[in-house]
């Protein structure tokens, strides 16, 4: 069974490593993640609707995306809100794609003869 503290840490040095090499969309990612992280909870209102948009713009699905948008708003969500969700499904949209990035710098670094 694989450490999960050891793989977080390694996922972590990879994702620094990537940053590394690309200082303004790393600084950028890492901006809009403090930004998402630093909110205070979702509320319960709506909060179905909430996630239904964080997921929708995550996998990128344009009707469901606009279907929660009216739920959302029809159960009185504020606009903060539902802009903290959205930005919590472009978080997920993107942040895997980074962890797979960071990865395959570190294959390319591995499989390369020159260093």
């Amino acid at each position: 069974m694989t450490d999960l503290k050891s793989a977080a840490e390694d996922v972590t040095a990879d994702l620094n490593r990537l940053a590394r090499t690309t200082p303004h969309s790393g600084a950028a990612f890492s901006a809009l993640l403090a930004s998402v992280l630093n909110k205070q909870a979702l509320t319960a209102p709506g909060a179905r609707a909430l996630a239904g948009a964080a997921l929708s713009i995550a996998t990128r699905c344009e009707s469901c995306a606009r279907r929660h948008a009216h739920e959302a708003a029809r159960a009185g969500v504020s606009r903060a809100a539902f802009k903290l969700a959205l930005q919590r499904g472009v978080l997920m949209a993107h942040g895997p794609a980074a962890v797979h990035a960071a990865q395959a710098l570190v294959d390319f670094d591995a499989a390369s003869p020159r260093r």
